[in-house]
């Protein structure tokens, strides 16, 4: 991870270097520059999805955005997913989604929160993938963070800000809300008002 970039993802053993959560534009800029100087192919699919063909691959990559926010005129589209396919057949290797790839980032941050350990953080991340779905949890996930974790969710959500480690979704680098299984059942309605909320509550503490 580039702390300077805040985290970067290297494609094709590095020979591509993308800022980790850029916007969907900057990174489509950045491949249709490397690929200028080489005989890599890059094809813009937006707004579905980005690829890029290194020259002596057998493999190809698919960069699928995701939009961070629910308006459309507001929100700004940002790498999601990277789905790995065979050149040839179009068969997908492997997907990944960006959050996996910053696991370890996540878990490091986490444990400067005061009452979280490393254990607890892995746990945390494990449940809830981002550091915006961990602060969601704290005002809208109450009951599973206090009956799972043991948590008290008031002091958790303050030391979350005293260790500057709070995310919501105006947040630079915040990801894609990440409901964990357990909410399956929230409706899309309810988790934008579940985040209104979010950021009230937020406003109110002037401690952080």
């Amino acid at each position: 991870m580039n702390e300077a970039l805040d985290g970067s993802i290297r494609l094709d053993d590095g020979e591509y270097v993308l800022p980790f959560r850029a916007p969907f534009n900057t990174l489509a800029d950045i491949l249709e520059t490397e690929a200028e100087d080489s005989n890599d192919v890059f094809v813009d699919y937006r707004p579905d999805y980005l690829e890029l063909a290194p020259e002596n691959a057998l493999e190809k990559y698919q960069l699928e955005p995701e939009l961070r926010g629910h308006n459309e005129i507001t929100g700004t589209k940002i790498l999601d997913k990277i789905h790995i396919l065979n050149r040839g057949s179009e068969e997908v290797y492997s997907s990944f989604q960006v959050d996996e790839l910053a696991e370890d980032r996540f878990v490091e941050e986490l444990s400067r929160v005061d009452g979280v350990d490393e254990s607890l953080a892995e746990l945390l991340i494990d449940d809830y993938t981002n550091l915006r779905t961990v602060s969601w949890a704290a005002t809208s996930d109450v009951e599973h963070l206090e009956n799972t974790y043991d948590i008290d969710s008031h002091e958790f959500f303050k030391s979350l800000g005293d260790a500057d480690v709070y995310r919501n979704e105006q947040s630079p680098d915040a990801g894609k809300l990440h409901v964990p299984d357990h909410r399956d059942d929230m409706q899309e309605d309810d988790l934008e008002e579940d985040e209104e909320t979010d950021d009230s509550v937020q406003a109110g503490f002037d401690d952080f």
